[in-house]
């Protein structure tokens, strides 16, 4: 089994894309997105303002979220 993770990344004019990512080695989405997976707070954020507190990166690209699954050897 190999661990098949894609993250939605969020692009400079707002639009967004997939990007696959396979590991033989790491076989848990979780444990991957610890290791890889960069949390910054957003300095737009004030309480009420409607902002996320938090962003998350991948090689300086915003993650939006993700989507796991298993795949076959």
């Amino acid at each position: 089994m190999k661990m098949i993770l894609f993250l939605i990344i969020m692009l400079n004019d707002g639009s967004l894309a997939l990007q696959k990512i396979e590991s033989k080695e790491i076989l848990s989405c979780s444990l991957w997105i610890e290791k890889n997976i960069i949390y910054k707070e957003n300095p737009l954020y004030t309480n009420g303002n409607n902002e996320v507190w938090i962003h998350s990166y991948y090689k300086k690209q915003r993650i939006v979220g993700h989507i796991c699954e298993k795949g076959e050897l």
